[in-house]
């Protein structure tokens, strides 16, 4: 093999840190914008559009494309067992890359790849069902759901805009709470996630009024009355926007 391919001066000049995510940016000879990822046996090397791996199926970027195409073309094509099996894989890909993107601080790229990991997830559970190959997928949506809101709130945030970042981060807790439904929602730490930024950028109610919904809704809740705790839930959140 020619000695073009000898990785020992880049593992050499780049030491593997067992205590943080070891990644970096690097341009490619063509002038593309690639990410390096360090292992501790070697390098990861992903494209940052498109598939990861930089696979091209039928000379598309990717699998999402393809199966987006082939409802828009030919809906009678269709996207079966196999395909959905390369949107999972494809997914899961985009996830290690949403990883390296937010190591970077590149918020756009993860806003654009949890959209599209989402998009993948639609796919497989509109034609595949309840099928239990996907369900490892279908379970890391509200992780998707958290990073998508994450970064389009930071994004608002970084430009001023913090009306914008609010409607962001309830967005996706209406997203999660649809995804998961009211019981799971209370304790989800993606949801605790969010909630707790939502929460730095609302101003406080008075005291008094903020207990009061609060412990309504906490006794709705221990009560299983769901209903009543999804309307003071909006109520509260009506009041802080």
């Amino acid at each position: 093999m020619d000695a073009a391919f000898d990785l020992t001066n880049l593992l050499r000049n780049w030491a593997w840190n067992s205590e943080q995510f070891n990644v970096q940016w690097v341009d490619a000879d063509d002038g593309r914008r690639l990410i390096q990822v360090r292992v501790e046996l070697g390098v990861l090397q992903m494209e940052t559009t498109g598939r990861p791996d930089g696979l091209r199926p039928e000379g598309l970027d990717s699998y999402l494309h393809l199966c987006t195409d082939r409802l828009e073309t030919d809906a009678s094509t269709p996207i079966d067992s196999k395909l959905c099996g390369a949107l999972r894989d494809e997914a899961l890909q985009v996830f290690h890359r949403i990883a390296a993107a937010l190591t970077l601080g590149d918020l756009e790229s993860v806003m654009h790849d949890a959209d599209g990991i989402l998009r993948r997830m639609d796919f497989c559970r509109e034609f595949q069902g309840d099928n239990a190959t996907f369900a490892s997928l279908e379970s890391l949506r509200p992780q998707a759901i958290m990073m998508r809101s994450r970064a389009g709130a930071e994004l608002a945030l970084a430009a001023g805009q913090h009306a914008a970042a609010r409607r962001a981060l309830s967005s996706g807790l209406e997203d999660l709470e649809a995804c998961l439904g009211p019981v799971a929602f209370e304790t989800c730490p993606e949801g605790q996630v969010l909630q707790s930024m939502h929460a730095l950028l609302i101003p406080r109610l008075p005291a008094s009024q903020r207990v009061e919904l609060q412990t309504r809704l906490s006794d709705a809740i221990a009560r299983e009355n769901f209903e009543l705790a999804a309307i003071l839930r909006d109520e509260i959140r009506q009041l802080l926007d």
